[in-house]
């Protein structure tokens, strides 16, 4: 019986997982003049932002800068075939990046990071795909802003003293911590390049003055078109300065992911932290566009596009792509009609990547990093900061504790303490379930029991679950069977379980100890008002063939009372078929003298 169970479940999983949406499809056959007219002009104003901020990503994290252009690229082309929303832009963002530079420095410091990040992705792409099949997709939205913002400022000054060294010239072993990097940058000051520092000063100065000046225009591009041009006139006055290299022609190859079961342990941690950050940040960034455009938002439809561009990627060896922020709002103030616009702008990466990628040998290292601290250091604002910090008394600790956290140990894990505080404090809202006794007054409805205890059938009892069926109800009713020792008149336990509207797995282990109990002493336990959801966890876990078919009852189908009357009915016939336990004989008086 069993057996058929799961073979009935795993065929309807398996129809639902052909209903595969490829909303394309229609696109293409609507597909207009002005359609492609503006899909073109809104991939090529996204071009421009994609293409630098992928490399500053590539660059924050310590990778080659194929891994970033080649993601984007990849995952644009990939994502736009299963798109919902027709201006979320996909390339490896900033978190991300940072998270992958803390995994790198942390856990894989003499690891291929090739290697290291295919299974990343992969990792991450499954990690996504499963998300969106299991309908989880609103589980990131329920973590507190304050932990995204203490994240990103601990991440920011990671970033701010991790790259410094590049500004100034100079070159610092692989730290781990904020501290380290902070003190390994401080005691090389006496090293600082002078050329370098002024090359990096002026990016940083003209990308904030375009940035505040003209928020459109595309900041990261210009700077560091002209910081290349000024480094090449450097170079060709005799002036050494660091260049991030070209991108060489195997990377626009695919190669198979390097799937290792000894990496799988180290990499899974900041896989599930990415894919955390991902789906919070794409879902946040979704939402607040299809308000503007005044379009549907589908989260887990857009997570499955995600994740299947994510496994692509992993295939040629890119980092995890997520959608951009900024990015996206450039997409949508530029007029993308259809997915399409995503389509051709990664296409358009990809295409520079073959035309430029000989001439990124002569992008200056200090520039690229004065970019990448600045881009990094905005993650948030400053009235953020202010909110997360100071609204409430929990938002501060959970603020300050991930921020502490990102200073002094792998970002991963302070992500996790951040998240470890906020579920401490929501469980402390969540009121705790308790059993209320009841009985049915002489006009024949449910009253609960007053302070004497006078039922109107002494042998029967009649429970009453109230509160979240959760964590703390085994409590409850482990507080019951205390009680049940004393009532020993109560032959019969009636427990309803209609307001719950789930069981897990402690509640389910508490009503087994209750049957236990019960059965031991020669009583009866019966449950009245399952939904279908509880039926199924009984049954799954056996309980329904320990406690009987016949003594697991469904809801009344909207009338609360018709469960009860069914259990009082059943209570009353193996009442009539089982007579009542003789009454202990007390004990005779020790008469030894």
């Amino acid at each position: 019986m069993a057996a058929r169970r799961w073979l009935l479940g795993a065929r309807r999983e398996l129809g639902r997982a052909r209903r595969v949406p490829f909303p394309l499809v229609g696109v293409i056959r609507r597909y207009t003049g002005a359609d492609l007219w503006g899909d073109g002009v809104a991939a090529l104003q996204s071009a421009l932002m994609v293409f630098p901020r992928a490399l500053c990503c590539a660059f924050v994290a310590g990778l080659p800068v194929s891994f970033a252009l080649v993601g984007a690229a990849v995952a644009s082309i990939i994502g736009a075939l299963f798109a919902t929303s027709r201006y979320l832009v996909l390339l490896p963002t900033r978190t991300s990046a940072i998270l992958l530079l803390s995994l790198l420095l942390t856990r894989h410091a003499d690891s291929n990071p090739a290697e290291v990040v295919s299974l990343l992705t992969l990792m991450v792409a499954i990690l996504l795909m499963a998300a969106a099949y299991f309908d989880l997709g609103r589980a990131a939205r329920l973590i507190p802003r304050s932990v995204f913002v203490g994240y990103a400022c601990g991440a920011g000054l990671l970033v701010l003293f991790s790259q410094l060294h590049w500004v100034l010239g100079f070159s610092i072993p692989a730290v781990d911590t904020f501290v380290e990097a902070c003190d390994e940058t401080c005691s090389r000051l006496c090293q600082t390049h002078l050329p370098s520092l002024a090359l990096g000063a002026g990016s940083a100065a003209l990308w904030l003055f375009l940035a505040i000046r003209w928020p459109a225009s595309p900041a990261t591009a210009i700077v560091l078109v002209a910081a290349s041009v000024a480094g090449a006139a450097m170079q060709a006055r005799g002036i050494p300065c660091a260049t991030i290299g070209a991108i060489c022609a195997d990377a626009l190859y695919p190669h198979p992911p390097h799937v290792s079961l000894v990496q799988f342990g180290s990499v899974a941690s900041s896989a599930v932290a990415i894919a955390l950050l991902g789906i919070a940040e794409s879902s946040f960034v979704a939402k607040r566009i299809a308000a503007e455009a005044g379009e549907r938002d589908n989260t887990n439809r857009e997570m499955f596009r995600i994740g299947l561009a994510n496994l692509v990627a992993s295939c040629f060896m890119a980092m995890p792509s997520f959608a951009s922020p900024y990015c996206s709002r450039v997409n949508f103030q530029s007029g993308a009609r259809t997915p399409m616009s995503c389509l051709f702008t990664g296409a358009l990466v990809a295409a520079g990547v073959v035309a430029f990628g000989d001439l990124l040998r002569w992008t200056p290292a200090p520039a690229l990093a004065a970019v990448a601290i600045c881009l990094c250091i905005r993650l948030v604002r400053p009235s953020d900061i202010r909110i997360a910090a100071f609204a409430t008394l929990e938002d501060s600790i959970i603020f300050l504790m991930t921020f502490f956290a990102a200073l002094t140990t792998p970002l991963d894990i302070a992500l996790y303490f951040g998240i470890g505080a906020s579920v401490l404090f929501a469980m402390r809202r969540i009121p705790e379930p308790h059993l209320t006794e009841y009985t049915i007054d002489r006009s024949g409805q449910l009253a609960p029991i007053g302070a004497d205890g006078a039922r109107l059938e002494p042998a029967v009892t009649l429970l009453h679950l109230e509160g979240e069926m959760a964590f703390g109800a085994g409590d409850a009713l482990f507080a019951q069977v205390a009680r049940l020792k004393e009532e020993t008149r109560v032959r019969v336990v009636i427990l309803q379980l209609r307001a719950p509207r789930a069981l897990d797995a402690s509640s389910l282990i508490a009503i087994r100890e209750l049957l236990d109990f019960l059965r031991r002493s020669g009583r009866h336990l019966i449950i009245a008002g399952a939904s279908r959801e509880i039926r199924e966890a009984l049954r799954n876990s056996g309980l329904i063939d320990a406690i009987g078919a016949r003594n697991v009852l469904v809801s009344g189908r909207g009338n609360p009372l018709l469960a009860t009357r069914e259990a009082l009915t059943r209570a009353s016939e193996i009442l009539e078929r089982e007579p009542p336990p003789p009454a202990a004989q007390p004990a005779p008086p020790d008469l030894d003298l």
